[in-house]
């Protein structure tokens, strides 16, 4: 129990170098634990009453298996042990003044309590700093996956992004129970306004579509809600500064839990300049059909 876990604690590989504060720690623990011995085993036996003076080794064991490395835990219970022994053959210590057999076998039952306590203490703490740099590791191994999805998925978003904005597609989102829409950047772009920047109900939206459009909108919406309907449709908006843009629009209905309200998703595809193309390629055909009707000049 006391000579060989210290001879296999130094004969392993030797743990980190302590820290500054444990080295200081570690000095005022060696001189504490030093005169405490010196104090108990050194001095000149009065009585068997003075035997319970040695259990004031037992905190300053404990502290060593609690706060130090294996290496000074069994180094602590050999040296104590080694001192105890000494001084009780030398007729010191709480121990002597009977015969050196009973001495002896008092001083081994005391000494096998105290190494039990000190190594069970050592154990257990070892095993718990074990489990925390277990949880540590795993811990930063988290985060760093963590991190590297936020990375990939900040990727992914951005290449999200620009895919709208190649497309001229934004995308939308409707909660009716509380009457909040919000917007994709490109969307906002396409209204004109600063990404982020549109914040309000479906009523504000509205208030963005054509006169000529509100109405049918207007049915679209009260379908989805009641009849979970979904749409496609045409429709003009105006932006801020008066320019009107065709918007091509969709819609799903996202059904909850019986009685309560829908949530509607939708994205708007920006097909002003197909429109305004289609339309130059119509008045382009009827006067092409207008000029094939004309009568020639020499007729």
């Amino acid at each position: 129990l006391v000579i060989a876990p210290c001879v296999l604690a130094w004969a392993g590989a030797a743990r980190l170098p302590p820290r500054p504060m444990h080295r200081h720690e570690m000095g005022a623990f060696a001189l504490l634990f030093v005169l405490v011995l010196a104090l108990v085993f050194t001095r000149v036996p009065v009585d068997g009453a003075t035997r319970t003076i040695a259990f004031l080794a037992f905190p300053f064991l404990a502290w060593a298996a609690c706060r130090f490395s294996e290496r000074a835990v069994t180094t602590s219970v050999l040296a104590a042990a080694a001192l105890a022994v000494w001084c009780t053959v030398n007729d010191r210590g709480p121990f002597a003044g009977a015969s050196l057999n009973e001495s002896l076998l008092t001083l081994q039952a005391l000494t096998s309590t105290a190494v039990l306590i000190a190594l069970a203490l050592g154990a257990l703490t070892r095993e718990r700093e074990r489990a925390l740099r277990t949880l540590s590791a795993s811990h930063d191994a988290l985060d760093e996956a963590v991190r590297a999805q936020g990375i990939a998925l900040g990727a992914r978003e951005q290449e999200f992004a620009q895919a709208q904005a190649l497309a001229h597609l934004g995308l939308w989102s409707w909660d009716a129970r509380t009457d909040r829409m919000a917007w994709s950047d490109e969307l906002c772009r396409i209204h004109g306004i600063e990404p982020g920047a549109f914040a309000g109900s479906f009523a504000d939206y509205l208030a963005r579509v054509d006169e000529r459009d509100r109405e049918r909108i207007r049915t679209l919406l009260h379908g989805a809600i009641f009849e979970s309907r979904p749409w496609e449709a045409m429709e003009r908006v105006v932006r801020r500064d008066g320019t009107p843009r065709v918007l091509h629009s969709f819609c799903r209905v996202a059904r909850r839990r019986r009685g309560e309200p829908a949530h509607l998703h939708g994205f708007c595809v920006d097909v002003t300049a197909r429109v305004r193309l289609e339309q130059i390629q119509a008045v382009q055909h009827e006067i092409g059909l207008l000029l094939a009707r004309a009568p020639s000049v020499e007729d």
